[in-house]
């Protein structure tokens, strides 16, 4: 009934507005990309 510790993640990034691609699907590769640059701007805060 419990999660083992490597399925908990580490961090929670909320995302208020998804990328789009021009078709409207959600752009995964622009959405990694700020992802990992909202992150570090966090850490260095």
């Amino acid at each position: 009934n419990q999660l083992p510790w490597y399925a908990i993640p580490r961090k929670i990034n909320i995302i208020e507005v998804f990328p789009r691609t021009p078709t409207g699907k959600i752009d995964r590769k622009e959405l990694q990309t700020k992802s990992v640059a909202e992150t570090l701007n966090e850490d260095t805060k």
